[in-house]
């Protein structure tokens, strides 16, 4: 089944494994870990403001960031699927596995009103109107798409596979 947990304060995951549901966590200031959060099958919904989610062994669904304002650090153990992130400030970091793994977006936006964003992955696509500010890519040898609503500002690219840069505003 599903979980759920919500405080008004900070919430600190000492582990949490699912094989089956979905994950919402509400944390009225920051969500962190100390153990490995395993989501077997479901989604991962956050809320909090910032949010560190980066154990190397996490397995996460489909992850959805609410509205907020913090630095958001996710790391899985394998590919990372982004639903939604929105954030009016912050940074953002993604990590699928230390390029092991791949970075794939939902139907959802990744908007980040103010800060930049860090994607590490083997295969990195994110096709969505997106807004990230000041992006760097880590990627081995994969494939990397990035599609942004307006220009793409790239404060440095690690990679030596096809890049495919998409700007709205270009």
């Amino acid at each position: 089944g599903d979980v759920s947990l919500r405080t008004d304060g900070a919430l600190a995951i000492a582990a949490l494994t699912r094989t089956a549901g979905n994950v919402t966590l509400n944390a009225g200031t920051t969500i962190s870990q100390t153990g490995d959060v395993e989501i077997g099958a479901g989604t991962l919904n956050l809320t909090g403001t910032t949010i560190t989610l980066a154990n190397a062994a996490n397995t996460f669904g489909a992850t959805t960031v609410n509205t907020g304002a913090g630095d958001v650090s996710l790391r899985t153990d394998g590919n990372l699927t982004v639903e939604a992130i929105a954030r009016t400030a912050g940074n953002l970091i993604l990590n699928a596995n230390n390029n092991a793994g791949d970075i794939i977006q939902g139907a959802g936006v990744i908007s980040i009103g103010t800060g930049t964003a860090d994607l590490t992955g083997a295969n990195i696509t994110l096709g969505n109107a997106n807004v990230m500010g000041d992006i760097t890519v880590n990627a081995g040898t994969g494939n990397v798409s990035i599609t942004e609503n307006s220009a793409i500002t790239l404060a440095g690219v690690t990679h030596t596979g096809n890049l495919t840069l998409n700007a709205g505003a270009n």
